[in-house]
């Protein structure tokens, strides 16, 4: 090596280059002879100006400069002796990875999801229910803090705990499973669901298998708030603006005008424009007709009008675009017939306002039958001389039900739940009766014929008689279970609407109830919180006496989980909070920016920076470059920041740890339908790749897919309070 090239310490020591092309370097990045000697020539004319000849001068020089040859075998493995390795609490977890996460090189983390479509209804910790579409809104891909009360199951018990995140994720194609009440849930292939024989990936189940559903009671005790402000076109008639009263919540007497309005109501418009300017409803009861007509006059303080009567039917309505458009809130009341939905509103309401609204409803579209039929029953036997012998009997019996008729499918599940919270089994047909395709929801067996007229039965006018006739021909009380358990009947691959899934973090019992069916929480990893964590221990305990930069992508970093996990390792948590640089990344490129200032940390400011965690890598990637026609330049720049944590790595010594999103792969409903997004880029420059999937009871497992040395496996681990522990 000469003298000259022995004196070049710093950027400006490098030949023809001064102090102001020096400064146009570094604006660019290029602040170490490191950045120069990985540069290509035709990033430096672009930095700097200059021409190809000279770009390739400077570059040589810094190579020269830090002895960028070959070396021997022996060489790097004494060099390795120097590389850390970062435990992650778990024994297994570090045995996997041959100690620990390694110094010098990018390790990826991804996982699967397993999610629930948009539609599902998630129980609340008050009892109410609410869709994940209404809960997520329009957010787009991504991870989310969600402080959410829910009931969970946990024990074989139902309890009340807190979600931590929202994940949203892009699906084309769900499983639909559809059980033997006719409920259903719609999820992607690895989403884990509890059987009888513990959790188990939707793809693994079969016809015929029992799934474990649950019977919460609980209501919540406030009234919904409702909004009383209308907005009305120009083009509405001023006759029909008539002064009215607009309820500002959910009362009982709305809830009955719902309920009626869902059977055998309907608006009138008086253009495309002028809004709702008329509600009726007909009927051929008298008693219904008064029961509607009070409830108006009680909700909005105005009295129906005569509008017709054809035949044994006489129509009632209310000419008022107030009162039309005010209904409007309730989403489901105004939609055709086979579309039309229990209103939010009621699936959040008191135990008095569901009933008003299941009343009046039934005494719309239900009817209690108890018909007198027979059926053939074969009974065989054998004779003690070995002849066997069979014979038809015609047994008479009486069929007994309290049903419910509607083109909607999805409004007979919504209304099969609220049913549940009374502990009243239901099922649900397809009904073609009518020449058109609908569904009927049947109510057998007295044990749940009782429940359903104590709670909602006697508040009927139309078919109270009818059930009370019901009850009374059943002459033995029959044993019935109220089982937690309900059988497969059908399993189909169907378009999801929307194309998004949903899942939440429940830390405490990774459960929630998906429109009463018992499902596990997402298994997105909290091993970058553990890192951030251990990285503070000292070299004995398996940490790096040093600090943690985490840039954050996704909003997912909670000071109050490093409190968690400091207090369990026993380090002071105002420190413990202290040695992690935290910064929020808002895009793509803010993201490589903050990669690149993590060198001035450890030059400039000297802090002992040992691991930099990036969470998650692929988010902001995602969202900048989307389609195909992106894809490119997406890949070009990702391949940059690639390689300026890969830099990072190998020049300081420290860990890199990287959070990956994944992808549905819709065609793929055997295995995992999932893999990590960011292609080559993200694969070839991870020297370890760990994939994370749920296991059995509650349990992680993290599987080694990729390693320069190491071989394939798993390992087994727990996420508690405390964080990352061994099973």
């Amino acid at each position: 090596m000469t003298a000259k090239t022995q004196e070049i310490q710093t950027v400006e020591d490098i030949p023809g280059v001064g102090p102001s092309t020096a400064e146009k370097l570094k604006e660019f990045g290029y602040d170490s002879l490191l950045s120069l000697a990985v540069a290509s020539p035709a990033e430096l004319v672009e930095a700097a100006g200059f021409t190809e000849a000279t770009a390739r001068k400077v570059i040589q020089a810094a190579r020269k400069s830090m002895n960028m040859g070959f070396e021997s075998g022996d060489e790097l493995l004494e060099k390795r002796k120097n590389i850390l390795r970062l435990s992650t609490s778990s024994k297994a977890v570090d045995g996997l990875l041959g100690g620990g996460f390694e110094s010098g090189s990018i390790t990826e983390c991804f996982g699967e999801f397993g999610c629930v479509a948009g539609e599902t209804l998630l129980t609340l910790a008050d009892g109410s229910m609410k869709s994940f579409l209404e809960i997520a809104g329009d957010k787009a891909v991504g991870e989310y803090p969600l402080e959410l009360p829910i009931t969970t199951w946990f024990n074989n018990a139902l309890s009340k705990t807190m979600t931590k995140t929202l994940f949203v994720y892009d699906c084309q194609r769900v499983m639909d499973i559809v059980l033997e009440d006719g409920r259903e849930i719609k999820v992607t292939p690895n989403h884990p669901l509890m059987t009888q024989d513990g959790w188990k990936d939707a793809s693994k189940l079969s016809v015929g298998e029992n799934l474990v559903v649950s019977w919460p009671e609980e209501f919540p005790e406030e009234n919904v708030n409702l909004s009383t402000e209308i907005r009305l076109h120009k083009k509405v008639p001023k006759t029909k603006i008539k002064k009215v009263n607009l309820p500002n919540e959910l009362n009982v007497n709305l809830a009955r005008i719902i309920g009626y309005q869902l059977g055998e109501g309907w608006k009138e418009r008086h253009s495309v424009n002028g809004g709702v300017t008329r509600i009726s409803f007909g009927s051929s009861n008298k008693l219904l007709l008064n029961s509607w007509s009070n409830a108006v006059e009680s909700a909005f303080k105005v009295k129906p009008s005569f509008r017709k009567k054809e035949e044994k039917t006489t129509t009632l309505a209310v000419n008022s675009v107030l009162v039309g458009e005010f209904l409007k809130q309730f989403k489901g009341l105004y939609e055709l017939a086979p579309k039309k939905t229990v209103p939010s509103q009621i699936l959040n309401s008191p135990k008095e306002v569901v009933i008003a609204f299941l009343a009046a409803f039934y005494d719309s579209e239900g009817y209690a039958k108890l018909e007198e039929g027979s059926a053939d029953k074969l009974g065989k036997w054998t004779r003690k001389d070995g002849t066997k012998m069979e014979k038809v009997y015609n047994l008479k019996r009486k069929g007994k039900s309290v049903e419910l008729r509607s083109a909607s499918l999805a409004l007979l599940q919504q209304v099969q739940m609220l049913l549940s919270k009374f502990r009243v089994k239901s099922s649900i047909t397809q009904d073609m009766t009518r020449g058109f395709v609908g569904y009927k929801l049947h109510i057998y067996r007295k044990l749940f014929i009782q429940r359903f007229y104590d709670c909602v039965g006697k508040e009927t006018i139309r078919i109270r008689g009818r059930i009370e006739d019901i009850l009374a021909e059943y002459k033995n009380d029959v044993k019935t279970q109220d089982l937690n358990i309900l059988k497969i009947k059908e399993i189909k691959i169907v378009e999801n609407r929307g194309g998004k899934v949903y899942d939440v973090e429940v830390p405490q019992t990774h459960s929630f109830l998906a429109n009463n069916i018992v499902s596990h929480n997402s298994s997105k990893t909290q091993i970058a919180h553990q890192l951030a964590v251990n990285v503070q221990l000292t070299k004995e305990q398996g940490g790096a006496e040093g600090m943690c930069v985490y840039i954050d992508s996704e909003g997912a970093f909670r000071p109050e989980r490093i409190k968690q996990m400091a207090e369990a390792k026993g380090l002071d948590v105002l420190q413990a909070l202290k040695n992690i640089k935290v910064a929020r990344a808002f895009n793509s490129d803010h993201q490589i920016l903050l990669a690149e200032r993590v060198e001035d940390l450890i030059k400039n400011d000297n802090l002992p920076i040992k691991i930099l965690i990036v969470d998650s890598l692929m988010s902001h990637f995602r969202a900048d470059f989307s389609g195909r026609g992106q894809l490119a330049d997406r890949q070009q720049k990702l391949n940059k920041h690639m390689h300026t944590l890969m830099k990072l790595a190998s020049a300081y010594n420290i860990v890199v740890y990287v959070t990956n999103q994944v992808m549905a792969k819709p065609d793929t409903f055997f295995g995992d339908p999932t893999a990590p997004i960011g292609g080559h880029i993200v694969g070839h420059n991870s020297a370890t790749r760990i994939y994370l999937r749920k296991g059995k009871k509650g349990t992680r497992v993290a599987k080694l897919i990729d390693s320069p040395h190491l071989p394939d496996g798993e390992a087994i681990f727990n996420i508690e309070e405390g964080g990352v522990k061994d099973v």
